[in-house]
């Protein structure tokens, strides 16, 4: 279970005089890619892949209870993609949809994932936008496991799951 900290209210806008909000949350989260991945005896070589996404995401109180719910949908596209190795190199767009009506929409720069047949180490990080309802303009850093299978059978890997702590600070 993930904790949500607050140091002061959580609000839509975030003025000057505001108190450092931080947020955790858990996510689980399941993609598809726009090509298989190192299918047959492709050797493991990089392979520009766009995977799509959708999932859930949920954060805590420091009490335990429920503090904000809500959807994701991701789009991410590797250009050296493969099953085994390290990528760096990546544009990643994600939403958020909570429960409550508001949103979190964020480019991320900063894209790291070290894979070993198709099990992945994932590091990502980069700023919301300023138009979000929820989370404007604030930090966001992604880290987890994500899984596929099929690495180098005959239709490679297709598709991934993710298990991610997501994390929302104030700059």
């Amino acid at each position: 279970m993930a904790a949500l900290l607050v140091a002061g209210p959580v609000a839509a806008a975030r003025p000057a005089s505001a108190a450092t909000v931080i947020a955790a949350c858990v996510s689980r989260s399941t993609d598809v890619s726009s090509a298989p991945l190192d299918p047959g005896d492709n050797n493991n070589e990089p392979e520009t892949v766009t995977f799509n996404g959708k999932g859930t995401i949920n954060c805590l109180d420091l009490a335990g209870s429920l503090l904000a719910s809500g959807t994701t949908a991701f789009s991410v596209t590797i250009p050296a993609d493969r099953c085994t190795g390290d990528m760096t190199q990546a544009s990643y767009t994600g939403t958020v949809n909570w429960s409550d009506g508001t949103s979190t929409t964020g480019t991320y720069t900063t894209f790291e994932e070290r894979s070993l047949k198709g099990v992945s180490v994932l590091s990502i990080s980069g700023t919301t936008d300023a138009g979000s309802t929820k989370f404007p303009g604030y930090k966001a850093s992604i880290t987890g496991l994500s899984v596929g299978s099929g690495c180098g059978t005959a239709s490679g890997e297709t598709s991934k799951s993710q298990d991610t702590v997501v994390t929302f600070s104030s700059i």
